[in-house]
């Protein structure tokens, strides 16, 4: 009651606490015992228009990120996904070898898929997108866990090189790429 909390949304399935003991018969019980309204809805794919596989969840959205199954992470997100690569001050530390764009992993904000290759558009500082491909390396050694080692963005547009970066990394400014699969 500290923080003012009037009331909680949650998943039918919302887990909480030590070891995720609290369920949400005990968040009902909590919020009737503090005067917090506590509102349970259900889960998306299972009473949702467009019947999913899997229900929507990040872990689901995780899972088949790692997989590489990008049809799957489409599906659950309700659009494409979009990966955030932030080659920082003008591109530092990021070179063009042959065409490929090479990305270090500490470069990308959010998750990468899996290994493999992948069809994208890209746009570099919010410009006109261009097609191209993705290509993922690391170890995927098939249990829960994947390890990406490194990226390679590759488009035969040559103006996409030159919208903000160059080989000797002084395209001016910082260079964020979106990376959107198709």
């Amino acid at each position: 009651q500290d923080i003012k909390v009037q009331g909680v949304v949650v998943g039918a399935n919302y887990r909480f606490g030590y070891k995720a003991a609290g369920t949400v018969d005990t968040l009902k019980d909590l919020g009737e015992k503090y005067g917090i309204e506590v509102a349970i809805v259900d889960l998306v794919g299972e009473t949702g228009k467009k019947q999913l596989e899997t229900t929507v969840s990040s872990s689901a959205v995780r899972k088949g990120l790692m997989q590489g199954d990008m049809k799957v992470v489409e599906d659950i997100l309700g659009r494409p996904y979009r990966l955030v690569i932030n080659l920082g001050e003008e591109g530092s530390g990021s070179g063009i070898d042959g065409g490929k764009l090479k990305v270090r992993i500490d470069q990308v904000e959010n998750q990468p898929p899996g290994p493999g290759s992948f069809p994208v558009l890209l746009s570099l500082n919010s410009n006109k997108a261009v097609e191209g491909r993705l290509v993922v390396h690391g170890d995927d050694s098939g249990g829960d866990q994947y390890e990406c080692s490194q990226l390679e963005i590759v488009t035969k547009d040559t103006m996409f090189y030159q919208q903000g970066l160059s080989n000797d990394g002084s395209g001016g400014g910082q260079c964020i790429v979106n990376v959107d699969f198709v």
